[in-house]
């Protein structure tokens, strides 16, 4: 292994891209070769292995065969092995499994001396997995335990994890899954002795594979959430996806669909973000519209169904093409168009009969098939797939039934001993039953009076304390009831307090007249809130965003709207310095703890006789358009009462002085962050600028239409579907008007 990766890494010598020149340097070397015997099949290994690398399969073969023929003509049988090993290697890589099969065998007639054997490993690991390729598990798992006697000798544990997990999927495939649970086990305990969370969290999603598959949902799923959990430490986006996918498998299989659509989404997200995941991405969408085929959605079904067949075809995996087919063909049954349907089954069939590893899905295929048939009025035909699949169903359950009989078998020999030793007895318990036959009777007849007595006092008993518990029951009902219509009342005059310290004075709504404000809260108090005051010509706009909601949030909104007025009392003026004051004294006033998180605000001062607009943040943007174009200014990163930054960092003040009619809109994160549209994603705040952008030619109230109709539709984004509130929701527009 050492030898081999030394070659990997060696750059010798240096070809173009152009066949021509390529052809002419390989001559060269070959004569460099045949010259020097042994030091030139160094060169020319040093050679193969650097076309390995840049992957140019076929010029690696054709040297390595080259090669061969002069390593054999002059009998250097360690050259043979490691050339035989890079020739092995660049057909499987260049997909001729059979072939690469073929000379993988011959190279393990060369490895004899002590130097060759440190290549044994990789060319037995190299021989299952074309064996893997060619479905011929068994010799996979044979190649496979003899590359791990190998790997063992130089403690090469990388390559034992592999063997380990490979063995025990070719278990599983094969359906002896006690077998692949024993690998998987051992490929778990060699990544923990050497600390690799990434390999712990694929033999994790293994093992849960095979728990999933007897149908031990729940050690399933407490193996793909400890997957879930060792990839979220080292960052694994795609072992987070895996984890996410598997789990809605095992919610799928236990008739939860809807949970099972949310990890498949989740999956199917990461997926995505990833990039380069194909096969990932269709065997996500296949159990989605799997999914949805048994939630009877068949549109939706039917659009993911057609993806995946889409990717599958993109990436060549005839395995996926077959199975998103027929899932293709079942979705046309249930909608009656037999015909279209029978053309995907057909295509399944002739692929699934090739194989005797996937007799379940062969079985399941012809029952569809005679379903069609017999649907579509095509009886003949019909009856033959009836037989056919009678046949393979028997073939797939005999295995099942063997063990069945098994324990029959067992049972009935334990009963038949059992019967032979109470026929020894037979006599012996007839005589004592007709002597105490009579003295039995009477004890029944007494115990029997008894058993009814006490009985009858036990339910007297039952009766009169289910009286008294249905009395209690009753009581808290009321005191609950009571309780929570207090709480609603209590909640509904917060609300009116609440709405009284935000209104708009008469004087606000004279100097601003064109606005809107788009207010969503999720409860009947809310933790974003406005205020605006008018005061010695300038007018004072201010939208805080507290943390959290409802009446916590609220309870803190309402102090900073207090605190909020006294400051602008104070004729403080420019809103970095109201920022400033406001974090100041809400801090030292009340007593804030280190563990009360902040208050995201951002403030705009308008001034009438010079139209200047100031404006500052604390986290918070200003998105302005005008017609010389669109600014959008971020906040400080910095909060009120923000413990985690110093009192060095300060707020940040910019100006603006308006020469036309101005649209300025302010907002907090409760709309961008709304999750929701058919895959549950967040808005986003780029989307909400965008939105802004294109309606803000509109009058206000419009505008305040069309926000509140895209958060709804991205809520509900169909009938059967709405998504909850993440948060509250606050979004501020004005139009400013210059004099003329």
């Amino acid at each position: 292994m050492k030898f081999f990766l030394s070659l990997l890494t060696a750059s010798i010598f240096i070809f173009s891209g152009c066949n021509k020149t390529n052809e002419q340097a390989t001559s060269e070397e070959l004569k460099k070769v045949e010259h020097h015997n042994f030091y030139g099949l160094d060169s020319l290994n040093t050679t193969i292995a650097r076309l390995f690398n840049e992957k140019k399969y076929d010029s690696a073969i054709s040297l390595s065969y080259e090669g061969l023929v002069i390593a054999r003509r002059h009998k250097m049988n360690g050259e043979m092995a490691q050339l035989y090993l890079f020739l092995t290697k660049s057909l499987y890589k260049n997909r001729q499994f059979q072939k690469g099969q073929i000379e993988g065998l011959k190279a393990i007639d060369f490895i004899k001396s002590e130097e060759t054997k440190a290549l044994a490993g990789d060319i037995y690991l190299t021989l299952a997995r074309n064996s893997r390729y060619l479905n011929q598990y068994d010799s996979a798992i044979h190649f496979y335990q003899k590359a791990v006697e190998f790997l063992a000798l130089d403690d090469d544990y990388v390559g034992m994890s592999i063997a380990y997990n490979n063995i025990g999927a070719a278990h599983k495939i094969k359906g002896d899954y006690t077998e692949a649970l024993e690998y998987y086990f051992k490929d778990l305990e060699l990544n923990k002795l050497h600390d690799l969370p990434k390999d712990q969290a694929i033999a994790c999603n293994n093992i849960g594979q095979v728990m999933l598959i007897t149908r031990d949902y729940e050690t399933a799923i407490d193996y793909f959430n400890k997957a879930e959990v060792l990839c979220r430490e080292i960052n694994d986006q795609k072992g987070i996806a895996l984890a996410n996918s598997n789990k809605g498998s095992v919610y799928h299989l236990m008739q939860k669909k809807d949970e099972a659509l949310q990890f498949f989404f989740t999956a199917l997200n990461i997926f995505d973000e990833l990039g380069n995941q194909q096969f990932r991405v269709a065997e996500t969408l296949t159990n989605i519209g799997n999914t949805y085929i048994e939630k009877e959605d068949l549109v939706h079904a039917e659009s993911y169904i057609n993806r995946a067949l889409k990717v599958f075809k993109q990436i060549d995996n005839l395995n996926g093409i077959m199975k998103a087919s027929y899932l293709k063909g079942e979705i046309l049954y249930n909608q009656k168009k037999y015909k279209q349907a029978i053309t995907y089954l057909f295509k399944a069939e002739k692929y699934y009969q090739q194989s005797t590893h996937y007799r379940v899905e062969y079985r399941n295929t012809l029952l569809l098939i005679h379903k069609c048939l017999s649907a579509s009025g095509d009886y003949k035909k019909a009856y033959n797939y009836q037989l056919l699949y009678a046949e393979v169903n028997t073939e797939v359950n005999n295995s099942k039934e063997k063990e069945v009989m098994a324990k029959l078998n067992k049972q009935f020999e334990s009963k038949e001993q059992k019967l032979l030793i109470d026929q020894l007895h037979k006599d012996t318990l007839l005589k004592n039953q007709q002597i105490s036959f009579q003295h039995r009777i009477s004890i029944f007849l007494l115990v029997l009076c008894l058993f009814l007595f006490t009985f009858m006092v036990f339910i007297f008993f039952i009766h009169q304390r289910g009286k008294k518990t249905h009395q209690l029951i009753k009581e808290q009902n009321r005191e609950i009831t009571s309780i929570h219509s207090e709480l609603i009342e209590s909640l509904r005059f917060a609300r009116k307090i609440q709405y009284s310290l935000i209104a708009l004075s008469d004087r606000v709504k004279e100097v601003i007249p064109d606005h809107f404000i788009f207010w969503q809260p999720i409860q009947e108090v809310s933790g974003d809130v406005y205020h605006m005051e008018y005061k010695h010509g300038r007018l004072f706009i201010t939208l805080m965003d507290c943390t959290g909601h409802g009446a916590p949030a609220s309870l803190m909104a309402t102090l900073c709207i207090k605190t909020l007025n006294d400051i602008i009392n104070d004729e403080i003026i420019h809103p970095d310095e109201i920022l400033e004051e406001l974090d100041d004294r809400i801090k030292d006033e009340n007593n804030i703890e280190q563990s009360l998180t902040g208050v995201d605000a951002s403030i705009i001062t308008y001034n009438f006789e010079t139209e200047t607009l100031e404006f500052s943040g604390a986290r918070r943007p200003v998105y302005i358009i005008d017609e010389d174009g669109e600014y959008y200014i971020k906040g400080t990163k910095k909060s009120i009462c923000d413990t985690l930054i110093g009192k060095e960092s300060t707020f940040i003040r910019h100006s603006k002085k308006l020469t036309s009619d101005t649209k300025v809109y302010m907002y907090s994160d409760g709309f961008s962050d709304q999750f929701g549209g058919l895959n549950n994603k967040k808005f986003k705040e780029p989307n909400l600028r965008k939105l802004l952008s294109k309606i803000n030619h509109q009058n206000m109230a419009d505008q305040k239409k069309q926000l509140k109709n895209t958060y709804w539709n991205w809520r509900s984004p169909s009938k059967d579907l709405e998504y909850n509130a993440t948060d509250d929701t606050l979004v501020l527009g004005f139009n400013f008007k210059i004099k003329k």
